[in-house]
């Protein structure tokens, strides 16, 4: 009886583990662009909306050189500057095949389905380029493009409470601006509604062997 039920919730557990799957890369590819540097303390990106919950795997910003020559922080924000994430890219980190670097966050970084804000900090005067310009943007499904953003100040920037410290500024479509920074993520799935179908069966086959 104890051997039928161990096999039993294994079997369960088989089937409602979720499956593991690559993770996606947000901003897909821009048009139109041009690098520009920084008059100011910048915490400069992009507002986007995602349809489903999002686990973040990774934040990451274009390298605008051979290797990035300061050392960056990258923030998810909601769109009232409050940090929801964070990480850091090192100066000398190289870019990928597609221009950008990454750093990865550690899991369970999860976003709700809404409108967020995702921005780098530069320094005034680095020498680490950002995109900005009129053109076109493509993001994953699921993931919507919804206008340029960037906080910016005189004097160096609270991370933790750019609203505090730094002037918000927007531009909404055509423009693709302000394109440095990036990140991987994970869809949230839905409960299955055949693990879920399992489970119940297997709940009802316990309680008659009782």
């Amino acid at each position: 009886m104890k051997k039928s039920r161990l096999s039993l919730l294994l079997l369960v557990v088989a089937l409602s583990a979720p499956m593991a799957h690559s993770s996606s890369i947000a901003i897909l590819s821009f048009t139109n662009s041009t690098l520009a540097g920084h008059a100011n303390f910048d915490l400069a990106g992009y507002q986007f909306s995602t349809a489903n919950a999002i686990d973040l795997t990774s934040l990451g910003m274009y390298v605008s050189r051979a290797s990035l020559a300061d050392t960056h922080a990258i923030g998810v924000y909601d769109l009232a500057g409050n940090l929801q994430f964070s990480g850091t890219v090192n100066a000398g980190a190289a870019p990928d095949g597609s221009g950008f670097t990454y750093v990865a966050l550690p899991g369970g970084d999860i976003l709700s389905a809404g409108n967020w804000f995702i921005g780098a900090q530069y320094n005034q005067g680095s020498a680490d380029q950002m995109f900005i310009g009129t053109g076109s943007i493509t993001m994953a499904p699921g993931l919507t493009f919804l206008k340029a953003a960037v906080y910016f100040s005189g004097s160096p920037i609270n991370l933790s409470d750019p609203a505090g410290t730094a002037s918000l500024f927007t531009q909404s479509l055509p423009r693709d601006s302000y394109i440095g920074p990036n990140f991987t993520f994970l869809t949230v799935p839905e409960p299955s509604t055949y693990a879920m179908f399992v489970l119940g069966a297997a709940a009802l086959v316990l309680k008659r062997r009782r």
